[in-house]
């Protein structure tokens, strides 16, 4: 998938939880399109946005539409699977500005649940 690839620029090795795929409806036989972006890294993890468009390829009065998306967190890791740190990721214009500042709070929400903190910690 477009994800593992944009990862793999980043780690020898990844793995990476996928949270909260949306599938809001049943697809037919269709041309389906994924993209990938990164929205946030932290020290030794990395997350991607993966969106599957799904444009119709019978009826062609149809328009194209969001299918499924889903956001991947990589963590970067050695042979010896210990965590490695990744380079960050510079958002230059507005939006990447905003998706960082929305991938850094799923971040701290995921790292919260982790530690059984009910709030994110800033």
């Amino acid at each position: 998938m477009d994800a593992s690839l944009s990862a793999a620029f980043y780690a020898e090795e990844s793995k990476a939880p996928v949270r909260g795929v949306s599938v809001p409806e049943p697809w037919s036989l269709e041309q389906i399109i994924v993209t990938t972006s990164k929205t946030f890294t932290s020290n030794k993890s990395m997350e991607t946005e993966v969106l599957v468009d799904a444009e119709p390829v019978v009826d062609s009065s149809q328009q194209r539409y969001r299918a499924a998306s889903a956001f991947f967190t990589y963590v970067s890791l050695s042979q010896e699977g210990k965590s490695l740190p990744v380079p960050q990721l510079v958002p230059e214009t507005e939006d990447e500005k905003k998706r960082f500042e929305e991938g850094k709070g799923r971040y701290l929400k995921m790292k919260a649940k982790q530690q059984g903190q009910a709030e994110p910690q800033p």
